[in-house]
Formats: C-alpha cells, sequence, structure tokens
C-alpha cells in the first residue's frame, strides 16, 4: 500500500496538532507532518503513530526499530521514544493521543495491559494491521476540518479498540531492558520522580529511596531508560507542560505546575524538545487545521513573543 505522505516538503518542520472534538466530548488530539526527527520525549497519554514513511522509531536508550507504513506503533504513556530518518528520507507521520481517562471505555482487551489495577503496561510495539492502519488513517485525513462530525467518535474509538486488542496477537514488542539486581531501586526512583514531578529532588535523596549508592543509581538509571533522573524529571515536566495546555491552563499557570522556574525557560525547553513553543501549540489545539490561517506554517516569532 503507498501512502501519500501529509507534508512531504516540510523537513525539519513542527509537526502540526489539532483537537478534532471538544474535551469533553472526546479528550484526544491529532498531529500530522514530515520532520527530519523526533527528540526522545514523552507524553502522559497513550501515542499511536502511523508512519507515512519508512523511519526507526527509538527508545530513551537508543534502540532502534524500524517502522513502515501499514504498521501502526504504540507507546505507552510516559513511555521515552523519538524517531529518526532513514536514507535521507523524512519521518512522515500521523499521530493520535489518547487521554488516560478514554482508555478504561476501550477493548476487551485492555485489562491484560494493565499493572497493578492502575498503570496502563502498554510500553512500545509495532501491531502489524494495514487494514487498521489504512482505516485510521483516513480517520485522520476526515478529523481536519474545521467541522468535524460527532459521529466519528465511536469510529474511533471503535479502532483503537481493534488496536489495543490486537496488541497481543499481532505486535512486535520494542525490546525493553535486561532486570538487574539495581532494577528495583531504579523502578522506586522513578515511581518517586513521578509522584514529584514538579518538585526539585537531590541525587542524594534519590540514592536513599533507591538504596543505591549515587554512583551506581546513575549508571543504573542511565541503563535502564537512556538518561539520568534529573533528566527524566525533566522529560516528565514538559509532559506535565504538554497536558496542562491541552487542557487550556493559562502558560504562567502551567509554568508553576510543571515545575518550571519562570515562563521562559518553559518555552525554550517545550520548543526545543516539539519544535514549537507553548502558545503556538495553544493556538494550534484553538484552531482547527482547516480554519488556520496561511501562515500557520511560517515563523514562530509571534509565538515566542506572545508566550515571553
Amino acid at each position: 500500500m503507498r501512502v501519500q505522505s501529509p507534508n512531504a516538503d516540510a523537513v525539519d518542520a513542527p509537526l502540526r496538532f489539532w483537537r478534532p472534538f471538544p474535551r469533553e466530548v472526546a479528550d484526544i488530539i491529532c498531529g500530522e507532518g514530515a520532520v527530519g526527527a523526533v527528540p526522545i520525549h514523552t507524553h502522559e497519554v497513550l501515542q499511536v503513530m502511523l508512519p507515512a514513511s519508512r523511519f526507526a522509531v527509538v527508545d530513551g536508550r537508543g534502540t532502534a526499530v524500524v517502522v513502515r507504513p501499514g504498521q501502526v506503533h504504540v507507546a505507552g504513556p510516559l513511555e521515552l521514544h523519538g524517531a529518526r530518518r532513514l536514507d535521507d528520507a523524512p519521518c512522515a507521520m500521523r499521530v493520535i493521543l489518547v487521554a488516560t481517562d478514554a482508555l478504561p471505555s476501550l477493548g476487551a482487551g485492555l485489562p491484560a495491559l494493565r499493572r497493578g489495577g492502575a498503570a496502563y503496561d502498554i510500553h512500545q510495539a509495532i501491531v502489524d494491521d494495514p487494514d487498521l492502519y489504512a482505516e485510521l488513517w483516513g480517520l485522520i485525513g476526515e478529523l481536519r476540518g474545521p467541522l468535524v462530525a460527532l459521529a466519528n467518535v465511536p469510529r474511533l474509538l471503535a479502532c483503537l479498540t481493534r488496536l489495543l486488542d490486537g496488541l497481543a496477537a499481532h505486535s512486535t514488542r520494542v525490546p525493553r531492558p535486561p532486570a538487574g539486581r539495581q532494577a528495583a531501586g531504579v523502578g522506586r526512583v522513578r515511581d518517586h520522580l513521578r509522584a514529584h514531578i514538579a518538585e526539585n529532588r537531590s541525587l542524594d535523596e534519590l540514592a536513599r529511596v533507591a538504596g543505591l549508592s549515587k554512583f551506581y543509581l546513575l549508571r543504573a538509571f542511565r541503563r535502564a531508560h537512556g538518561v539520568t533522573p534529573h533528566e527524566y524529571q525533566m522529560q516528565l515536566r514538559l509532559a506535565h507542560a504538554w497536558r496542562f495546555i491541552g487542557e487550556g491552563r493559562p502558560l504562567s499557570r502551567t509554568t508553576y505546575d510543571a515545575g518550571f522556574a519562570d515562563q521562559s525557560h518553559l518555552t525554550r525547553r517545550f520548543a526545543a524538545l516539539f519544535g514549537v513553543t507553548p502558545a503556538r501549540y495553544a493556538r494550534q489545539l484553538a484552531v482547527p487545521p482547516g480554519a488556520a490561517p496561511s501562515s500557520a506554517r511560517g515563523t514562530d516569532r509571534s509565538a515566542a513573543a506572545s508566550a515571553a
């Protein structure tokens, strides 16, 4: 199956995001574009990605798995992942971000993806289902207009149900690091950072939580996640900010609630990771794609100015 790149001439341009439905109807965000690379990042939501070109999906440790059109990549909440090009071709894709509040209503197979009755143990997987891919691809295209029929909500949820139900039977799991003797301590630190995202935590405190020396903690944490605990906490804060902006919180409050020193710090970090400033991302969600002005793909100067 041949799929046209959604924005093949916009290599190294930011992905364009939009909210197809009112948040109270379906807390879902869509996006599309073609970029040179996607930095390692995470979200507090389920991410479903449809590649329109062949490229590599990578995790925090740099482990790469090639994806292609016809496959669906799934990344669970708080999974570190990114993408890099192959053969100088852009990473062209469409994505759907589904809030975790919507997950309990999706699919009989979902309970098997739960751990401890709370956190979703989805991690990362590639579902090889060309029919489902084609249906999701076409549906996202229908969700791009300024007026989207609410009848598309059950259609989208049905596709997501099929996707989650098919994870066990038709998916390839992205390899995870082998468990070592420090794994339990690293897990405690990871959970501790997730519970205190906006609060500064010293390495001494994290070493006590892990029951390891600072040296062993840094080495074991990087082996498991590809980043240091401090870098991991920054990823969590940026994911927090992404969600808060999607909820419509003012940037001044988002800055404080996500744990950033000031708004300029948030803007720099957010733009470096996601390729778009917080202010511009907020405007993207507020304006449907079909109603967006022609300058929406221009420079980001005005957004940076309004975010300062």
